[in-house]
């Protein structure tokens, strides 16, 4: 077969997130993903090496979805004083944008659990790095004395948690509310009452 233009494994990932939002990794094979992403079955196997390497290549795909879109919203809006509610909005918005990428998580729930353990950390760390600056540039009362570590890992968690445990695409309001619920319990024990945030 012919390859057509353009990155291969960039077709090949797209091919085969849009096959498992549709059905169970069980249900696709190396020959449909080679065709639907116009390439050689060999080129599948160059970049991936078999089926189970290419279905973890999807999940870090799907990662990086995330990552990119969240690091452009905070270039779009660097300002700390709203770094929450950017950072927030951002990972809520990914369901919005790429829907295919929650249908996977919902068909294949144990591949989006080994999914978000190998990620977690790695999210908690880049959302702590962006949320550095809120932090430190806002009064005590705000985040209620938590550490920007400790507030990135209740986002990722509330995060993660409305994307597993969906009624619908989570909302950027539910998610703000999540969180600000969550700050407001932390800041009862721990001093002053948190503001809602926006």
């Amino acid at each position: 077969m012919a390859e057509q233009r353009g990155d291969g494994r960039d077709r090949i990932l797209a091919a085969t997130l849009s096959m498992l939002a549709r059905r169970t990794s069980g249900g696709i094979s190396v020959s449909e993903v080679s065709t639907r992403a116009s390439v050689s079955r060999s080129t599948v196997y160059h970049h991936f090496g078999d089926k189970v390497g290419l279905l973890q290549a999807v999940g870090l795909h799907v990662a990086d979805i995330f990552k990119d879109a969240l690091l452009a919203a905070v270039r779009a809006q660097p300002d700390p004083q709203v770094r929450l509610e950017v950072v927030i909005d951002a990972l809520a918005a990914v369901g919005h944008r790429h829907p295919e990428a929650l249908q996977l998580l919902a068909r294949e729930p144990a591949f989006g659990m080994d999914l978000l353990r190998t990620v977690f950390a790695e999210f908690v760390t880049l959302v702590d790095r962006l949320l550095v600056p809120a932090v430190r540039d806002s009064d005590t009362d705000r985040f209620a004395g938590i550490s920007s570590a400790e507030l990135a890992e209740l986002v990722v968690r509330i995060v993660m948690s409305a994307y597993l445990i969906p009624a619908s695409i989570p909302e950027v309001g539910d998610v703000r509310s999540a969180v600000s619920a969550e700050l407001f319990l932390v800041s009862r024990s721990r001093g002053p009452v948190v503001p809602a945030i926006g």
